[in-house]
C-alpha cells in the first residue's frame, strides 16, 4: 500500500463509516480535506495516489474501495480490475455490485475510451473493463460448463444485464447490447430481459441507440 494511502486510511474509513454519527463524520470530512490540502490535492478529489499495485481488495472495506473507485480524477490511476472482481465475488448485495459495475465505467479512463466505440461492436471489440471481463468469464463457463454451470451463468449474465441497464450510460449500453447479440441458448433470458426494457422505448433515444444493430427479433 502506498504511503500517502497509509497516512490517510484512517480518515478514509472513519469518513465511510455507515455507523459514524453526523458530527463524527463532519469532523473527519474536515480533518480529511486538512489532509488532502497538505499533500496538495485539489478540491473534489481524493488522495494522490500514484499506483495500486500490490493492493488487495481486503485492505480496505468495501465501503473505502467504491470511495475511491468513484472518485476517480482522469490523471489517477483505475482501480484494478482484480480487486474489483474479487469484491464482486466477496458481496452479494446488489447495491455493492451495481456500484462495482457502474464504478467500473465511471472511471474517466474507462469512459473516455468507450466514447469512440461504435455501436455494434462486439464484446471482444470493446475496451477492456471489469464488466467485460466478468461477461467473458461468463461466455467460458456457459461454453465449457455443464448444465448447472450455463444456468449460473445465465442467471450472473442477468443480473450485470439488469445493472448495466440501470447504469444507462453509452459504455454500460453498448457492452449489454455486446453481451446478449450472440445467438446462444445460454443468454436468452437476458436477452429477454433487455428487450422488455429496449421494447418500451423510442428507438430514437439517446437509451436505445446502441441496440440498434442488435435484430429486433432477439428480443422476442
Amino acid at each position: 500500500m502506498t504511503s500517502e494511502l497509509l497516512l490517510g486510511r484512517r480518515l478514509l474509513e472513519a469518513l465511510v463509516d455507515p455507523d459514524a454519527s453526523r458530527a463524527e463524520s463532519d469532523g473527519v470530512g474536515i480533518e480529511f480535506a486538512e489532509l488532502a490540502a497538505r499533500l496538495g490535492v485539489e478540491p473534489g478529489h481524493t488522495l494522490p495516489i500514484e499506483t495500486f499495485d500490490g493492493m488487495r481488495s481486503d485492505d480496505l472495506s468495501p465501503s473505502a474501495w467504491l470511495y475511491l473507485l468513484e472518485n476517480r480524477a482522469k490523471e489517477e490511476p483505475e482501480v484494478p480490475i482484480p480487486v474489483l472482481h474479487d469484491l464482486f465475488i466477496e458481496h452479494s448485495d446488489p447495491a455493492v455490485r451495481f456500484r462495482l459495475i457502474r464504478g467500473a465505467l465511471s472511471q474517466p479512463q474507462v469512459r473516455n475510451v468507450h466514447l469512440d466505440t461504435p455501436i455494434g461492436s462486439t464484446l471482444k471489440e470493446l475496451p477492456n473493463s471489469f464488466p467485460r471481463q466478468q461477461i467473458e468469464g461468463l461466455t467460458e463457463l456457459a461454453l465449457e460448463g455443464d448444465g448447472p454451470m450455463r444456468e449460473e451463468a445465465a442467471r450472473a449474465l442477468v443480473e450485470i444485464a439488469l445493472y448495466l441497464l440501470q447504469d444507462g450510460s453509452y459504455a454500460a449500453l453498448v457492452l449489454a447490447a455486446a453481451a446478449i447479440t450472440p445467438k446462444e441458448d445460454w443468454r436468452r433470458e437476458a436477452r429477454r430481459v433487455v428487450g422488455a426494457t429496449i421494447r418500451t422505448l423510442d428507438f430514437a433515444s439517446h437509451y436505445a441507440v446502441p441496440f440498434r444493430e442488435v435484430p429486433f427479433e432477439m428480443f422476442l
